[in-house]
């Protein structure tokens, strides 16, 4: 990331929070010429950053999630498997929370930089459910984001 320049940096912001995944799209969010936007989206898509669907001229981008795992599998450390390990083991060991809580708080461990919303696309479910259920397990865990909206995480304590 850090090799990245800025312009491939925004580029990858856009994609990744879904404000535009085609070149026209790219084009109306950054004032950028077509041409510019393809070199960054064709450089970002030969670093792995992206996964191109080509369509000719309506060709879309995506992330490419396993890039992304592979990233974070390099970066954390042996403490934080082993902490995100046993607070798991917690999580689906716990009696007093249902499957759709235990769902919902392994995302949250396992995706820690997830928005609600992203936690209800990965388990394919609305947000008011998200939402519901952690009010509903607020007595056994207390589920906090962190930091800025975009680049906060998850923190989970449990209470009992």
């Amino acid at each position: 990331m850090d090799n990245l320049t800025s312009d491939e940096k925004e580029c990858l912001a856009l994609i990744v929070c879904e404000k535009a995944q085609t070149n026209s799209e790219l084009q109306s969010e950054t004032g950028k010429k077509g041409w510019e936007i393809n070199r960054l989206l064709s450089g970002l898509t030969s670093k792995g950053f992206l996964i191109s669907n080509p369509n000719g001229r309506w060709t879309t981008y995506e992330p490419n999630t396993e890039f992304y795992k592979r990233l974070v599998d390099k970066s954390t450390n042996s403490q934080t498997n082993s902490q995100t390990d046993t607070l798991l083991l917690k999580i689906n060991g716990h009696p007093g929370l249902s499957e759709i809580q235990k769902n919902i708080l392994s995302v949250m461990v396992l995706y820690p930089f997830y928005s609600i919303d992203e936690i209800s696309k990965h388990l394919n479910i609305k947000q008011s459910v998200v939402r519901y259920q952690r009010i509903k397990m607020k007595h056994i865990v207390d589920t906090k984001h962190e930091g800025a909206n975009q680049k906060g995480r998850w923190k989970i304590t449990f209470l009992c």
